[in-house]
């Protein structure tokens, strides 16, 4: 084994440098002067991850996250975050808010707005008063898209069910109605935010007369 003693390396041309063989370091090591800085690892890990400080240091942080985790063993973890939405009864339009549910009580109609898509965002509306004029509405915002589905269920003796989706090209509105196009007590939209610029619709409804599409 050869051993090198140096303060600095630097490269005759480029901006790189290149060692073969195996590489083994004594002392500390710091990786990197700034956060743009990266640091990409082909190799596989032969050891264990272990901290300097216990509880001290961040895996990921709110704007940077890790995406999916594999774990073939046991978790210990101290404290887990409540993902229950809080809940909220709403007599009137609103601006949704992702993390909330919301019991949606105006027979007037209500004019609901979604806010800007953003992956991993929740919102669910569910009807607790029966639409009796005009229009219950819940709108995306420009540029953001619903797709997904709707069930409707006949409230007749033969419950029938039909099914419709929208176009996935220009669809922002769910129109619910109180008859052909749902909002009956107990009716139910799920939204799941699959992109910036996506709502994944999935709604659970009633209807009277014939159904129809609730988007548009």
């Amino acid at each position: 084994m050869s051993i090198l003693y140096v303060n600095t390396i630097t490269p005759n041309t480029g901006d790189t440098v290149t060692l073969s063989g195996s590489l083994t370091t004594t002392g500390k090591l710091t990786i990197g002067d700034a956060d743009t800085d990266t640091v990409a690892i082909t190799a596989e890990l032969s050891s264990s991850i272990i901290p300097d400080i216990n509880n001290t240091f961040d895996l990921g942080s709110s704007t940077k996250q890790w995406k999916d985790i594999y774990i073939d063993g046991t978790g210990f973890i101290d404290t887990i975050t409540d993902l229950t939405p809080t809940l909220e009864t709403k007599t009137a339009g609103f601006t949704a808010a992702a993390g909330r549910e919301y019991i949606v009580n105006d027979a007037d109609g209500a004019a609901i707005v979604l806010p800007s898509a953003v992956e991993g965002a929740r919102i669910t509306i569910v009807i607790g008063t029966l639409v009796t004029s005009n229009t219950t509405t819940i709108t995306a915002q420009s540029g953001d898209l619903l797709k997904g589905y709707a069930f409707l269920e006949a409230t007749d003796a033969a419950n029938n069910k039909s099914f419709f989706a929208p176009d996935g090209s220009d669809d922002l509105i769910i129109t619910l109605n109180g008859s052909t196009k749902g909002g009956l007590v107990g009716d139910k939209i799920e939204l799941v935010g699959i992109s910036g610029t996506e709502w994944r619709v999935r709604a659970t409804l009633s209807h009277t007369g014939t159904a129809a599409t609730p988007f548009s």
